[in-house]
């Protein structure tokens, strides 16, 4: 098995490349991963859902944290190549679909307790997934999203501050946001033109 920090020999491996137009930034940091399970709380006894895992580079990470792992890949090409990273894990379940059509309700009453979302979110998708999980107060517990950082600093503004929006007061009426720690563009593949954080939303 290729190793699970390096995305861009994953890909090469299978003679796939980026998409631009899918929002694609691969962590090749192997550091990340584990940094961003961790401040994402989920343990033992934790169902995951894993938004847009890629090549599986953070759910081999969040798979020895849980119980089981649900991860839903919208690029269909991607969904063989995760499967056959994470075949050694035996609490993976790697699903094709667009995250904007999951019912949330309907994930946590599968799993039978709310959600732990995690997720390395294609930049151009962050308001519809943070605004559906809002809508879907009862389904998760915890979310930790790799998202652009303007985005993540505004989610996380508290009021007063000049960031405060719209966005930061629909977040505040149903959960506690923070920002966990920041990247820069030189720990994904491609490298994106915008900083990035990690977002940590609690109810």
């Amino acid at each position: 098995m290729i190793a699970a920090h390096d995305p861009r020999k994953v890909l090469e491996a299978h003679g796939l490349w980026t998409k631009k137009h899918f929002g694609q930034n691969f962590l090749i940091d192997p550091t990340v991963p584990p940094r961003i399970a961790a401040v994402g709380g989920a343990g033992p006894d934790d169902v995951i859902f894993e938004i847009g895992p890629g090549v599986g580079t953070l759910t081999h990470a969040l798979a020895e944290r849980a119980g089981r792992v649900v991860a839903l890949e919208y690029d269909f090409e991607l969904v063989p190549v995760c499967r056959k990273e994470l075949a050694d894990a035996g609490n993976v379940e790697v699903c094709c679909g667009n995250v904007l059509d999951v019912d949330w309700d309907a994930e946590a009453e599968r799993a039978g307790r709310p959600l732990v979302i995690y997720g390395n979110v294609p930049y151009h998708l962050s308001t519809d997934i943070v605004t559906g999980l809002l809508d879907a107060p009862g389904a998760w517990r915890r979310a930790c999203f790799l998202l652009q950082r303007e985005f993540a600093v505004r989610a996380a503004a508290a009021p007063g501050d000049k960031q405060c929006s719209a966005l930061s007061a629909a977040v505040a009426l149903q959960c506690h946001a923070t920002i966990a720690f920041e990247l820069g563009a030189a720990d994904f593949h491609p490298a994106p033109k915008v900083d990035s954080a990690v977002l940590v939303l609690e109810r």
